[in-house]
């Protein structure tokens, strides 16, 4: 088993070859959980609907130790899977987490499954 949980986001790599590394690594019937922000969770689908761009600019005066604390890209749960079969993965199953969602109420807040802030994959390899 190998749980990659909230560390694609931060990669300077193509998920293409992230994947197919581990995938490579299972042993035989063991499982590749994957867990990463969903770009198109509510609170940045509300930001592009107010013109707002929700990826965060690296910050101007950061500490080059500080480049590993940052996003480099956020997924959409179509490319998780669909990175997941090119690297030879096969999707046993996936769901939208609000695990990370810390508005209940208010303008974030939402009752749409596709709309959660976090994206949940597991996969085996194909």
């Amino acid at each position: 088993f190998i749980l990659f949980g909230e560390v694609l986001e931060h990669l300077l790599a193509h998920p293409r070859r992230v994947f197919a590394f581990l995938l490579r690594h299972l042993a035989p019937g063991g499982l590749l959980l994957v867990t990463t922000p969903n770009f198109f969770g509510r609170h940045g689908l509300t930001m592009l609907q107010r013109g707002l761009n929700p990826a965060p600019l690296f910050p101007e005066a950061a500490d080059p130790s500080e480049r590993h604390h940052h996003h480099v890209r956020e997924y959409s749960m179509l490319e998780l899977v669909e990175w997941l079969d090119r690297s030879g993965g096969r999707t046993e199953a996936l769901l939208y987490s609000d695990c990370w969602d810390e508005f209940q109420d208010g303008p974030f807040a939402t009752n749409d499954y596709e709309e959660r802030g976090n994206l949940v994959v597991l996969a085996s390899r194909a």
